[in-house]
């Protein structure tokens, strides 16, 4: 479901950002994170809305890139409360 993150390349200077994304295609998950990753952020990534929810808890998210869910409100859901 979720890979350990990813860096990016030497020399970067940002300072890795945490993203997240939460898709239920793989190919949209692989192609997201490799897309982040190449900028230099630290990708996290699953295909379960509940998933994302715990990862979210547990780790400093700075964006959050949600798929639409139909029937399964995952924008919604995946959203930490304040």
């Amino acid at each position: 479901m979720s890979e350990p993150p990813r860096r990016g390349g030497p020399g970067d200077v940002r300072l890795a950002e945490t993203l997240l994304v939460v898709d239920d295609e793989a190919n949209v998950r692989a192609l997201a994170r490799d897309a982040l990753v190449s900028l230099g952020y630290v990708v996290l990534e699953t295909d379960d809305p509940q998933h994302a929810l715990r990862l979210a808890k547990e780790q400093s998210i700075h964006l959050l890139v949600v798929s639409d869910y139909p029937g399964r409100r995952a924008g919604v859901a995946a959203r930490p409360s304040a």
